[in-house]
Formats: structure tokens, sequence, C-alpha cells
């Protein structure tokens, strides 16, 4: 909340790039929602059996 009120103008997208501003933000949450999901992916696969490696020797 502190960021979100020290910022200057939250939809002028003009003006000095250098401190807090609007399209910081909203990089950084993009980076954030980025790593988040990629945890998401990477836990949903460790939970997944298939494809298994084949038992050796093969049973037939």
């Amino acid at each position: 909340m502190q960021t979100f009120a020290a910022s200057e103008g939250i939809w002028a997208f003009s003006g000095s790039y250098v401190g807090q501003n609007a399209v910081g933000g909203l990089a950084g949450v993009a980076v954030l929602a980025g790593i988040v999901a990629l945890l998401f992916v990477y836990l949903g696969e460790l939970g997944e059996s298939d494809p298994a490696p084949k038992a050796w020797p093969p049973e037939e």
C-alpha cells in the first residue's frame, strides 16, 4: 500500500521512470505471477507417476 500511495501518477505512463512508478509495479507483479505459475507447474509434475521407467528385469 505504501508503494501504491507513494507513486506519482498511477495511470500516467509518461514522465520520469526513475523511482516508484506504475510501469515498474506492473512489471514486478507480472514477474511474481510468472514465478508462482512455474511453481504450481513444478509441484504438479512432482505428483505425476507417468511416464515411469519400466521395471527391470521385464516380467513376461
